[in-house]
C-alpha cells in the first residue's frame, strides 16, 4: 500500500506529540486519583464527604478538596496562619521522618499511614492532626488512586513542561506578505530565548519557542493556534501578531486556559476580572483616544468623534462619550461616514455650527488630511484628534494653517526608553546578528519574552499556568526598558494603560510631547 506524504506527515505530527508528552501522561488510576485530589469527586460517581470539626455534619468534598490547600503540586499554601504540610510523595516518604515547627513529631508514611491521616486525622505516630485538616469519608478504590497520584503529583506538570524544557508557542505570520515583519519578531523571541537558556534557562528548565502560522484568513489562524495548544502541547502563548483577531484570540486563551503574554495588537482588552488569560503590554485605539479627549475636553473643548459607518468602531465611540460625560455630563457629538470617501463639506459645515473644537477622528490619515483642507476653506480650526495607531505620512502634509491643533495619542514614546534597555536590546541584535526592521514589533516582541520571563521566575519552580497567572497579576511598575513601566492585577489586562499627547508640528514635522503619561 502507498502512503502518501499527508499521512507521512501526519503520522510524523503524532508521534512527535507522542514522544513529547508519553512519559508525562498519567495513568488512568492516577488520573482518577487526580480528580478524587483537584475535585473532591470519585471517577465513578460514588460519594466522598469530609468533616470539618468533630460532631460536624459531613460535607461534600467537592467543598474542600485536597488541592484547596495543599496546592496543585502538593507543597502547601499558607493561609489565615494555616501552614497545610507539603504532601508530595517525596517528602511524605522522607526516611528521617517530619518534625514539624510546633513539636509534633513523626516517622516517615507510608500507604497506610496516607490513607489513615485522610480518614481518620492521625499521623503515624498516632498524633491527631490538626483540626483545620479535615477529615475524608472516601471508598477505597479511590483512596488507593489518590495515593497513586500523589506519588505522581511533583512531576504531574502543565501541557507543554517536563522537567527541562517549557514549550512555548507564538502566532506569527512567516509567509506571505508580512513575512518580513513576521520573521524579524520571531527573530528577536528566538534570541531573547537563547540568552535566557544561556544563562541556565528559568528554575533549569530551557525555554523552547514553537511558531504557528498567522494566516490572512482568520479562521485558519484560530485553527492554528488551537492545534498548536491542543496537539503540539505548549504552556503559553508569547508575543504573538493578532492584527484582527485580538478578541477571538482572547475568546480561545479563555477556552483553552491558556496564558497569553503580550500579543501585538491594536486593540487590547482592558480587563473585567473574569477574562484571565490574555496579558497586553500596552493600550491600542481606544485607549489612545482615551486619553486624547480627556486632554482636549479638560481644556473645555466641545467635542465630536467622526468615524466609518462600522460596527468595528463601536466601542471607540462609545469610549469617546463615556470620558466626555466623565468631565463634563454632556455626551460627545457622533457623525459617521460610509467608506472610502467621508464627505468632508458637509461633515465640516456640521461640526462647524455645532460649534465643536476637537474632532476625534477614527479612519485613514488620508481621509483626515481632506477633512482639515475643508475646513480650512470654511474659516474653520478645530483641533484634530488622532489616535497613533492610525499615523500615516498624510498627516504630515495637512496644511500649515491648524500649526499647534493636530494632537496625536501614543502608548509609547521614545522618553520611555532607558539607557539600560537600549543597550540590552541593542547588544542583543549585535549578538544575534538581527536587522532593526519592523522596530516597533520587534520592540514588542522583546518586551514580551521580558514580561514571560519575570512571571515564570516569580512563580517559582513548580510551575503551573495557575501560578503563571497569579505572578503576572502581581505585577507592579516592571520596568522594560523600552515601554512605559507595565503593571496588572486581576482587573487589569494592559500593562502600560494609558498614553500620552503629542503634537505634530507642521513647520519642522516633527512630535512634540505636550502631555505627561495620562493614565487611564
Amino acid at each position: 500500500m502507498k502512503i502518501t506524504s499527508l499521512l507521512l506527515a501526519t503520522l510524523a505530527l503524532f508521534l512527535t506529540s507522542v514522544s513529547w508528552s508519553a512519559d508525562e501522561r498519567l495513568t488512568d488510576l492516577e488520573q482518577q486519583g487526580k480528580l478524587v485530589y483537584t475535585a473532591g469527586e470519585s471517577a465513578s460517581g460514588a460519594p466522598i464527604t469530609a468533616v470539618v470539626s468533630r460532631g460536624a455534619t459531613p460535607i461534600p468534598a467537592s467543598i474542600l478538596p485536597c488541592s484547596g490547600c495543599h496546592g496543585d503540586d502538593g507543597a502547601g499554601r499558607p493561609e489565615g496562619g494555616v501552614v497545610p504540610t507539603d504532601i508530595s510523595w517525596q517528602n511524605l516518604v522522607s526516611s528521617y521522618g517530619h518534625k514539624h515547627s510546633y513539636g509534633r513529631s513523626h516517622p516517615a508514611f507510608d500507604e497506610p499511614g496516607i490513607a489513615a491521616a485522610v480518614l481518620q486525622g492521625v499521623d503515624p505516630a498516632g498524633n491527631e492532626l490538626d483540626m483545620a485538616m479535615p477529615r475524608y469519608a472516601i471508598p477505597a478504590d479511590d483512596m488507593t488512586a489518590l495515593i497513586a497520584y500523589l506519588k505522581r503529583i511533583a512531576t504531574d506538570y502543565d501541557p507543554g513542561v517536563t522537567g527541562e524544557v517549557i514549550r512555548v508557542g507564538t502566532l506569527l505570520p512567516t509567509a506571505g506578505n508580512l513575512a518580513v515583519m513576521g520573521n524579524a519578531m520571531r527573530s528577536v523571541i528566538e534570541a531573547s530565548f537563547a540568552d535566557i537558556n544561556a544563562g541556565g534557562g528559568i528554575h533549569g528548565r530551557k525555554l523552547e519557542l514553537v511558531v504557528a502560522e498567522y494566516d490572512n484568513d482568520p479562521v485558519r489562524s484560530l485553527w492554528n493556534v488551537r492545534d498548536l495548544v491542543q496537539q503540539d502541547p505548549v504552556f503559553a502563548m508569547v508575543g504573538g501578531f493578532t492584527a484582527g483577531l485580538a478578541i477571538q484570540l482572547s475568546d480561545l486563551a479563555e477556552e483553552l486556559e491558556i496564558p497569553m503574554v503580550g500579543p501585538f495588537s491594536q486593540a487590547p482588552r482592558e480587563g473585567n476580572g473574569l477574562e484571565r488569560h490574555s496579558f497586553y503590554l500596552a493600550s491600542g485605539i481606544e485607549q489612545q483616544v482615551a486619553v486624547l479627549v480627556r486632554h482636549s475636553v479638560s481644556k473645555g473643548d466641545k467635542v465630536a468623534v467622526v468615524h466609518p459607518a462600522d460596527s468595528t468602531y463601536n466601542d471607540i465611540v462609545a469610549r469617546v462619550r463615556s470620558e466626555t460625560k466623565k468631565i463634563t455630563n454632556e455626551d460627545a457629538i457622533s457623525i459617521s461616514y460610509s467608506p472610502p470617501l467621508i464627505d468632508v463639506v458637509d461633515v465640516a459645515q456640521t461640526l462647524q455650527s455645532m460649534g465643536v473644537d476637537a474632532i476625534v477622528f477614527l479612519g485613514p490619515a488620508k481621509e483626515l488630511k481632506r477633512l482639515a483642507s475643508e475646513c480650512q476653506t470654511q474659516a474653520y480650526a478645530p483641533n484634530l484628534l488622532f489616535p497613533g495607531v492610525f499615523a500615516g505620512q498624510d498627516l504630515f502634509e495637512i496644511d500649515d494653517d491648524f500649526a499647534g491643533q493636530v494632537m496625536i495619542g501614543y502608548s509609547s514614546i521614545p522618553a520611555d526608553h532607558t539607557a539600560e534597555g537600549v543597550q540590552a536590546f541593542e547588544a542583543l541584535h549585535a549578538k544575534h546578528q538581527l536587522g532593526y526592521e519592523f522596530s516597533t514589533a520587534q520592540i514588542s516582541s522583546y518586551v514580551a519574552t521580558q514580561v514571560f520571563a519575570e512571571g515564570l521566575k516569580r512563580a517559582g519552580r513548580n510551575i503551573s499556568r495557575e501560578k503563571l497567572l497569579m505572578a503576572l497579576e502581581s505585577l507592579a511598575d516592571f520596568q522594560p526598558g523600552l515601554l512605559p513601566p507595565i503593571s496588572y492585577n486581576r482587573s487589569r489586562r494592559i500593562g502600560a494603560f494609558g498614553a500620552y499627547v503629542m503634537l505634530l508640528d507642521l513647520e519642522t514635522k516633527q512630535l512634540k510631547q505636550v502631555s505627561n503619561w495620562i493614565s487611564l
